[in-house]
Protein backbone atom coordinates (compact mmCIF):
# COMPACT_ATOMS: atom_id res chain seq x y z
CA UNK A 1 0.00 0.00 0.00
CA UNK A 2 2.77 2.45 0.69
CA UNK A 3 4.39 1.86 -2.37
CA UNK A 4 1.58 2.79 -4.32
CA UNK A 5 1.35 5.77 -2.29
CA UNK A 6 4.81 6.81 -3.50
CA UNK A 7 4.51 5.86 -6.90
CA UNK A 8 1.21 8.05 -7.74
CA UNK A 9 3.24 11.00 -5.67
CA UNK A 10 6.39 10.35 -8.04
CA UNK A 11 4.09 10.57 -11.04
CA UNK A 12 2.37 13.56 -10.50
CA UNK A 13 5.81 14.90 -9.71
CA UNK A 14 6.78 14.23 -13.26
CA UNK A 15 3.63 15.36 -14.61
CA UNK A 16 3.79 18.25 -12.58
CA UNK A 17 7.69 19.25 -13.43
CA UNK A 18 6.98 18.26 -16.58
CA UNK A 19 4.35 21.28 -17.44
CA UNK A 20 6.67 23.14 -15.79
CA UNK A 21 9.46 22.65 -17.99
CA UNK A 22 7.29 22.74 -21.31
CA UNK A 23 6.00 25.98 -20.07
CA UNK A 24 9.02 27.36 -19.54
CA UNK A 25 10.57 26.81 -22.86
CA UNK A 26 11.17 30.17 -24.95
CA UNK A 27 8.47 30.54 -27.59
CA UNK A 28 5.42 28.32 -25.60
CA UNK A 29 3.15 30.88 -24.30
CA UNK A 30 2.16 33.55 -26.73
CA UNK A 31 2.40 36.64 -25.62
CA UNK A 32 2.91 38.77 -28.65
CA UNK A 33 0.34 38.96 -31.80
CA UNK A 34 2.15 37.05 -34.59
CA UNK A 35 -0.13 37.48 -37.00
CA UNK A 36 1.47 40.43 -38.84
CA UNK A 37 5.13 38.64 -39.44
CA UNK A 38 6.12 37.34 -42.53
CA UNK A 39 8.78 35.17 -44.64
CA UNK A 40 11.70 36.77 -44.36
CA UNK A 41 11.29 39.02 -41.40
CA UNK A 42 12.74 38.17 -38.14
CA UNK A 43 11.60 35.56 -35.78
CA UNK A 44 9.60 36.66 -33.05
CA UNK A 45 9.42 35.93 -29.86
CA UNK A 46 6.36 33.94 -29.70
CA UNK A 47 6.53 31.79 -32.68
CA UNK A 48 6.24 28.34 -32.53
CA UNK A 49 8.11 27.00 -35.66
CA UNK A 50 8.40 23.81 -37.55
CA UNK A 51 12.51 24.09 -38.51
CA UNK A 52 12.05 27.48 -39.70
CA UNK A 53 14.76 29.52 -38.64
CA UNK A 54 17.05 30.27 -41.37
CA UNK A 55 20.98 31.08 -40.88
CA UNK A 56 20.52 34.77 -40.69
CA UNK A 57 18.03 34.05 -38.05
CA UNK A 58 14.67 35.19 -39.96
CA UNK A 59 11.41 33.26 -40.75
CA UNK A 60 12.04 30.35 -43.27
CA UNK A 61 9.32 28.74 -44.45
CA UNK A 62 8.59 25.43 -44.60
CA UNK A 63 6.65 24.29 -48.25
CA UNK A 64 3.82 22.77 -48.04
CA UNK A 65 2.40 21.85 -50.89
CA UNK A 66 -0.84 23.76 -51.99
CA UNK A 67 -1.16 22.95 -55.97
CA UNK A 68 -1.44 18.86 -57.56
CA UNK A 69 -0.57 18.45 -61.08
CA UNK A 70 -1.79 15.77 -63.07
CA UNK A 71 0.88 14.39 -65.49
CA UNK A 72 -0.27 12.28 -68.40
CA UNK A 73 2.13 12.65 -71.44
CA UNK A 74 2.55 10.60 -74.49
CA UNK A 75 4.48 12.62 -76.30
CA UNK A 76 8.28 11.73 -77.87
CA UNK A 77 11.05 14.75 -77.32
CA UNK A 78 8.01 17.24 -76.17
CA UNK A 79 8.48 19.94 -73.52
CA UNK A 80 4.92 19.93 -70.88
CA UNK A 81 4.90 22.65 -69.05
CA UNK A 82 3.72 21.24 -65.78
CA UNK A 83 3.61 24.69 -63.22
CA UNK A 84 3.83 28.45 -64.76
CA UNK A 85 6.73 30.88 -64.24
CA UNK A 86 5.20 33.78 -61.05
CA UNK A 87 7.55 37.00 -61.35
CA UNK A 88 9.80 36.73 -58.20
CA UNK A 89 8.50 33.31 -57.51
CA UNK A 90 10.08 30.55 -56.75
CA UNK A 91 8.54 26.73 -57.81
CA UNK A 92 8.87 24.31 -54.60
CA UNK A 93 8.35 20.58 -55.48
CA UNK A 94 6.97 18.31 -52.65
CA UNK A 95 5.93 15.28 -53.91
CA UNK A 96 6.30 13.88 -57.54
CA UNK A 97 5.45 10.34 -58.90
CA UNK A 98 5.59 8.92 -62.24
CA UNK A 99 4.68 5.90 -63.52
CA UNK A 100 5.72 4.57 -67.42
CA UNK A 101 3.70 2.47 -69.54
CA UNK A 102 6.60 1.91 -71.72
CA UNK A 103 10.38 2.40 -71.87
CA UNK A 104 10.93 6.38 -71.92
CA UNK A 105 13.73 8.78 -69.97
CA UNK A 106 11.62 11.61 -68.49
CA UNK A 107 13.67 14.75 -66.91
CA UNK A 108 12.33 17.51 -65.25
CA UNK A 109 13.13 20.78 -66.46
CA UNK A 110 12.65 24.84 -65.88
CA UNK A 111 12.91 27.82 -68.02
CA UNK A 112 11.09 30.84 -69.70
CA UNK A 113 8.85 31.03 -72.68
CA UNK A 114 6.62 28.47 -73.88
CA UNK A 115 6.84 25.27 -72.46
CA UNK A 116 10.36 26.29 -70.84
CA UNK A 117 11.61 26.94 -74.33
CA UNK A 118 14.27 29.22 -73.36
CA UNK A 119 17.34 28.93 -70.69
CA UNK A 120 15.88 25.03 -70.27
CA UNK A 121 17.64 23.51 -67.79
CA UNK A 122 17.20 19.94 -66.36
CA UNK A 123 17.06 19.79 -62.49
CA UNK A 124 16.22 15.70 -62.33
CA UNK A 125 17.19 12.78 -64.58
CA UNK A 126 16.58 11.65 -67.16
CA UNK A 127 14.88 8.68 -65.26
CA UNK A 128 15.22 5.84 -67.28
CA UNK A 129 11.94 3.94 -66.71
CA UNK A 130 10.70 0.53 -67.59
CA UNK A 131 7.16 -0.89 -68.48
CA UNK A 132 5.03 -0.25 -65.37
CA UNK A 133 8.53 1.47 -63.43
CA UNK A 134 8.07 4.15 -61.35
CA UNK A 135 9.88 7.04 -59.42
CA UNK A 136 8.16 8.71 -56.44
CA UNK A 137 10.04 11.71 -54.21
CA UNK A 138 8.46 13.42 -50.95
CA UNK A 139 5.29 13.46 -49.16
CA UNK A 140 4.32 17.02 -49.63
CA UNK A 141 5.88 18.55 -46.80
CA UNK A 142 9.23 20.77 -47.46
CA UNK A 143 10.81 21.08 -50.50
CA UNK A 144 13.13 18.22 -52.45
CA UNK A 145 13.90 20.33 -55.51
CA UNK A 146 13.23 24.32 -55.73
CA UNK A 147 12.90 26.01 -59.33
CA UNK A 148 14.54 29.46 -59.17
CA UNK A 149 12.22 32.36 -59.22
CA UNK A 150 11.17 33.29 -62.68
CA UNK A 151 10.73 29.85 -64.24
CA UNK A 152 8.59 27.50 -65.03
CA UNK A 153 8.59 23.81 -64.36
CA UNK A 154 8.49 21.34 -67.48
CA UNK A 155 8.31 17.40 -68.18
CA UNK A 156 10.27 16.13 -70.95
CA UNK A 157 10.05 13.07 -72.46
CA UNK A 158 12.38 11.22 -75.00
CA UNK A 159 9.80 8.61 -76.31
CA UNK A 160 5.96 8.28 -76.78
CA UNK A 161 5.50 5.85 -73.98
CA UNK A 162 2.81 7.27 -71.90
CA UNK A 163 3.63 8.41 -68.55
CA UNK A 164 1.18 9.30 -65.87
CA UNK A 165 1.78 10.52 -62.28
CA UNK A 166 1.37 13.84 -60.36
CA UNK A 167 3.44 16.53 -58.93
CA UNK A 168 2.68 18.64 -55.32
CA UNK A 169 4.38 21.88 -55.51
CA UNK A 170 4.13 25.42 -53.60
CA UNK A 171 4.76 29.07 -55.09
CA UNK A 172 6.23 31.76 -53.24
Amino acid sequence: MIENKYSILLVILIVVLSVWCIAALPGFTQTQDCSSNTIGSAVPTCASLLGGESNSGNIAAVPVSTTTTNINQSSATTYTQLVALSSGKAIYITHIHLIAAGAVNPQLVYGTGSNCGSGTTTIDGPLPLTTTSGYSAGNGLGAIMIIPAGNALCLYTDTSAQIGGAISTAQF
